[in-house]
């Protein structure tokens, strides 16, 4: 049974990975991105007249923002601003990822949404070679490798038994938590992507490093990755840290000695990548509003959850993680191979970490699921061995792998498809709250204000409205992110009393913030006529207030600029 994740020699790190077996890795990793972007051009094909369709269905809010820092970077900034609050700011924001797409998004056509989805693309084909390469650490068998791939790049838990189309929190986290699996990663989130395929990187240049003389140059890949994962996705880094040195516990507990040679591998690559994390630890320190955001509690649910969130791949794991020990004790020459247990000591401390006492507890399970479908993988290739002798035909083996894997890609088959019902349907994203397919004319509305306000522009707009204001103005938004707009709550009430309220309390609003734009479209409008509140009596519409004047409309959404000489 040990015998598919045996090498020729004692250590796997030493068996090459072929070209065809690249190919094998970058072919099928362009068809699963190619899959991830069916629901995006189903959307887009329906999409109706004098209607917008941003191409997100996943998490508008997050897609938000990180579209409005795509955004800054395509009109020339180099530094970045929270364009969701009007708090000061210094504008010294730096994110190499969306600065890079954004100079992308200047490709005609490409517009920002194109930039992200480019971005997601090229890295999610990345990350999953990636994910081959260090399959092929721990085994020299390329069938237990393309079941390594195919676990990790499709794998989910027992989700799809809870589901529900309107996601919450209570349900197991391959219902919503994306960061927690590889598909849903790939498919929602280019962040993600480019994080993960950091993550690995640091990961396959560390080991390699104690396989290669001089190692050092490796530690400088790792390092390297570090530094620009530290940028990219700081919270990465903590996570990679907390499975790392629990790795490098094991040498000292089971053979009694420090491996010197692998903690100066990893203080080398933690030097390099230390200027990133000292670099956001200041700006934490410094910047109120980053401080605001970074504070506010996603916290990591039940264990319950996760546990039914991985479902099966957790048994298939230690089955894997089994036969991964076993082989580590019996190498040819005597000597235990401890690096063969990295999986499951990063599995395990990997999903710890994300129970430390901290206010972003949640962000810390990214790349929780790589070792875990690592480890299944293993056991799915013993499986499929196992019912191909039970059967006594070989040509079985592709096709029962085929059926284990499909089993197990239950949950994201779901995803996909919730996501394009909710769409048609109900014409919202995943949260609920925001349109799929946006108001043309509001829109519109975004675009004038970019090309004909200044830069220290103020938007007003009703708060589901705002999410999406900066992505195409580049201008700031009063409210428009529960994370991103400090005191989110109570500048929501004080968007919904504007356009709900009376004309001295528009002024004291506009006066005490120094709002300069207002939008007026049907979301706002029906608030002013007392439609979301039954029982309120309507309220003067803004275009009769003296200190309000229009300067753009199309259809049913009028922008109003502020007087400031009439408040």
């Amino acid at each position: 049974m040990a015998a598919s994740i045996d090498s020729v020699r004692r250590s796997p790190y030493d068996v090459a990975v072929s070209r065809s077996e690249i190919d094998y890795a970058v072919r099928w990793a362009i068809l699963v991105m190619a899959l991830t972007c069916v629901p995006y051009a189903v959307v887009w094909y329906l999409e109706p007249r004098n209607a917008v369709f941003p191409w997100i269905l996943f998490n508008s809010d997050d897609q938000g923002v990180y579209y409005a820092w795509v955004r800054q970077a395509h009109d020339g900034h180099l530094l970045f601003r929270n364009l969701f609050t009007s708090d000061p700011q210094r504008g010294i924001y730096l994110h190499v990822y969306f600065l890079a797409l954004g100079w992308l998004a200047r490709v005609p056509w490409l517009g920002v949404a194109g930039a992200c989805h480019v971005g997601r693309v090229v890295f999610g084909i990345v990350t999953l070679v990636l994910v081959y390469r260090l399959g092929a650490v721990f085994t020299s068998d390329v069938f237990t490798r393309q079941c390594i791939f195919w676990t990790t790049a499709m794998s989910a838990g027992v989700g799809w038994l809870f589901w529900s189309n309107h996601i919450t929190q209570f349900e197991p986290v391959d219902v919503w938590q994306p960061e927690a699996f590889t598909f849903p990663s790939l498919y929602t989130n280019g962040l993600f992507c480019v994080s993960m395929a950091l993550m690995l990187g640091i990961v396959l240049c560390l080991l390699l490093a104690e396989e290669h003389d001089p190692g050092w140059r490796w530690a400088l890949g790792a390092g390297g990755c570090g530094l620009l994962l530290g940028n990219i996705h700081t919270y990465d880094l903590i996570h990679l840290a907390a499975a790392w040195g629990s790795y490098l516990v094991v040498p000292a507990v089971v053979e009694r000695r420090l491996p010197l040679r692998a903690l100066g591998h990893a203080v080398v690559a933690a030097l390099v990548a230390a200027p990133a994390v000292l670099h956001m630890y200041w700006f934490f320190r410094t910047e109120p509003t980053f401080a605001a955001r970074v504070e506010t509690e996603t916290l990591t649910p039940l264990l319950r959850l996760y546990l039914l969130g991985y479902g099966a791949l957790i048994p298939l794991a230690i089955c894997g993680a089994y036969l991964l020990f076993r082989r580590s004790f019996s190498g040819a020459d005597g000597k235990p191979d401890l690096r063969r247990l990295l999986p499951p000591v990063w599995a395990v401390a990997g999903l710890a970490i994300a129970y430390v006492p901290v206010a972003f507890q949640r962000k810390l399970v990214m790349g929780e699921h790589i070792p875990l479908a690592l480890l299944a993988g293993i056991a799915v290739a013993e499986l499929c061995r196992l019912g191909t002798r039970m059967v006594g035909r070989e040509w079985a083996l592709r096709p029962i792998a085929g059926a284990l894997i499909g089993m197990l890609a239950i949950s994201n088959v779901r995803y996909l498809v919730r996501d394009v019902q909710l769409a048609l349907s109900s014409g919202v994203t995943s949260t609920g709250m925001h349109p799929v397919y946006w108001d043309a004319t509001v829109i519109h509305a975004y675009e004038w204000l970019g090309q004909h306000s200044p830069p220290d522009a103020l938007l007003l707009t009703f708060a589901s409205n705002g999410v999406m204001a900066p992505a195409y103005s580049g201008r700031t938004v009063y409210a428009g992110h529960w994370a991103e707009t400090p005191y989110f709550q109570q500048r929501l009430r004080e968007s919904r009393d504007f356009y709900r309220g009376d004309s001295a309390t528009r002024r004291a609003l506009l006066e005490r913030h120094g709002i300069t734009y207002v939008l007026e479209s049907p979301i706002e409008s029906s608030l002013e006529s007392g439609d979301a509140l039954p029982g309120t009596l309507p309220v003067a519409p803004l275009g009769r207030e003296l200190f309000l004047r229009l300067v753009f409309r199309d259809g049913s959404t009028s922008l109003f600029q502020v007087d400031g000489r009439s408040l």
